[in-house]
Order: C-alpha cells, then structure tokens, then sequence
C-alpha cells in the first residue's frame, strides 16, 4: 500500500509541475512573439500630450509595426482612456519617421518623406479626422520625439480639427 501511495504522489507531482512550466512557458513565449510583432510596447513609461478645440489630453503611447519592423508601416499612438480619444501617426517605416514631414493624403498611398495623421475619439465627434495633401501645419520627428503644430486635420464631411502635440515613442 505504501509503495502505491508514495507512487501516487509522484506522479501527481510530476503532472503539477509539468502544467506549471508549461503555462510559464507558454507566457514566455507569448510575450516575445507579441514583443517581435510590435504589439508589446516595450517601454510603458512613454506619454503624449496633445491639444484639440482648446482641449488638452493625455495619454500613454506606444509603437505598432504594422508587419516587417524594418520594411513595412510604422505608427506612433498615443492613447486617452477618459475619454477615448486617439491619435495615431503612421510612416511608410520606422526608418523615415524623421526629420520633417509632408501630410499624406491617406493611409494606404503614402510615399517616403510623407506621414499621415488620424484623430478620433467621443469628444471628438462621430467621424474621424486625418490628414488630406492641403493639410496646413506641420509633422516633425526628432529622436523618439513627434511633433505636430497646428496641423489641420479633415472628416469626410469637411469639417477641420487643429492638432498641436509632443508624443515621446
């Protein structure tokens, strides 16, 4: 009887421990492959501030590789919780967010030296506010810094939003 016993627990140990290590691995390796998709920002102390219609928001940022890191889109967000509110920059690729930058028309059919803008959220309004080529302003990024000064943003409707913010990436 003893031997089945002392047997016993082995095995329960053993069955203990097995799924313990795989949940510890299988958070391990979750979290690197959110680190290598880009959908893990890795340093969570990044803020940004920016201004809209005399309102100021605050927000967390972060990095999103939208694909290959070095070849395909890269944005900048920054992130409001109350209210929601969002503000996004995307580049053609990490390596051409720098130095001063045009307005692109849209999303999809940016060209290097371009940056398209998109603001949305509740205080904002039913629609979403993005950059269009007559987009007056300006887009600069210096280091893991981006700037926007009094970049003009435009819904489907025509409607204008001004956009002034510092967001640390």
């Amino acid at each position: 009887m003893k031997p089945t016993i002392i047997l016993f627990i082995v095995i329960l140990m053993l069955v203990c421990c097995k799924q313990n290590v795989g949940k510890i691995a299988g958070n391990t390796v979750k979290e690197e492959v959110l680190k290598e998709s880009g959908a893990l920002n890795e340093d969570k102390d990044k803020t940004g501030n920016f201004l809209v219609d005399g309102i100021s928001y605050s927000g967390k940022s972060s990095m999103q590789f939208l694909g290959d890191k070095d070849k395909d889109q890269f944005s900048v967000v920054c992130q409001v919780g109350e209210p929601y509110t969002l503000l996004q920059v995307t580049f053609i690729n990490r390596e051409s967010a720098k130095g001063s930058l045009q307005p692109a028309e849209g999303f999809y059919i940016m060209e290097a030296g371009q940056a398209h803008v998109a603001l949305s959220g509740t205080r904002i309004g039913n629609q979403e506010f993005v950059t269009q080529k007559e987009s007056g302003g300006s887009i600069i990024v210096n280091g893991n810094k981006l700037f926007l000064k009094n970049l003009e943003l435009f819904s489907l409707d025509g409607d204008t939003k001004t956009v002034n913010a510092e967001v640390g990436f």
